[in-house]
C-alpha cells in the first residue's frame, strides 16, 4: 500500500500487493509495459525495485486530479483504494452527516 500524490495536490492510497491487483493498477494507470518490465514482474521483484517503481508511479499519478483516479478505480473495481482526506474533507463526507458526528 501506497500513497501518492495527484495532479491537484489531493492523495490517494493504492494496494497494489500481489500480482493481480498489480498487474490491474498497470491498466488503470495505462502502463500495461510494467508488467512485462524485468524490475517488476513479480512481487519479489517489485519489493527489490520498489524504488524505481515508485518513481514510476509517483508520475503516472501526477497526470490527472484525484477525481478522475477515483472514477478510473471505481470502474475497475478491482483494487484497493481510497483517498486521503483533509479534515475539511472529513467532515464534508456525507457518512459523516448520516452518522450525525459533526
Amino acid at each position: 500500500y501506497q500513497a501518492f500524490t495527484c495532479q491537484d495536490g489531493k492523495q490517494i492510497v493504492v494496494g497494489a500487493a500481489n500480482d493481480n491487483f498489480f498487474h490491474e493498477l498497470c491498466a488503470i494507470i495505462n502502463s500495461p509495459e510494467l508488467t512485462t518490465n524485468d524490475l517488476f514482474k513479480t512481487n519479489k521483484l517489485r519489493v527489490a525495485n520498489r524504488e524505481q517503481l515508485l518513481s514510476i508511479l509517483t508520475k503516472k499519478f501526477l497526470e490527472k486530479p484525484l477525481a478522475e483516479w477515483i472514477k478510473l478505480f471505481q470502474k475497475s473495481n478491482k483494487i484497493p483504494f481510497d483517498p486521503i482526506n483533509s479534515m475539511k474533507g472529513v467532515f464534508e463526507n456525507e457518512q459523516v452527516d448520516l452518522l450525525k458526528t459533526k
